[in-house]
């Protein structure tokens, strides 16, 4: 299994669940906005022959939106990701995260400088 974990760092968590409840659903609905984006896109590059891996990536949601994951779940995942000594790798959960992780930063940077 493949997982891509948007998890915030401890402090900004505790930072974020003392600050209006504005700014910390902001937060939520960006996690879990990226959380969604992640699975399109990792699903439009999923190698397909039958739909079974693409059909696999699953986005889930804890906390209300302050941590969620994409999981690719279909036991040979990892081996299409990362590629054996017999198979070349093809990458689509990290060509993903690398899409949405630039745009991700920039919304999470803009939440910290308003609460501060």
């Amino acid at each position: 299994m493949i997982k891509v974990k948007l998890l915030g760092m401890q402090q900004l968590k505790n930072k974020l669940t003392k600050l209006t409840s504005g700014v910390k659903r902001e937060f939520e609905q960006l996690n879990t906005r990226t959380a969604f984006s992640i699975e399109r896109d990792a699903k439009k590059v999923a190698p397909v022959r039958f739909g079974f891996l693409r059909s696999g990536i699953k986005t889930n949601i804890y906390q209300g939106g302050m941590a969620t994951e994409v999981v690719a779940t279909k036991d040979y995942s990892a081996y299409v990701e990362y590629g054996t000594r017999r198979m070349k790798a093809r990458p689509f959960m990290e060509p993903a995260w690398e899409k949405n992780k630039a745009e991700y930063m920039r919304e999470i940077e803009k939440l910290v400088k308003a609460a501060l």
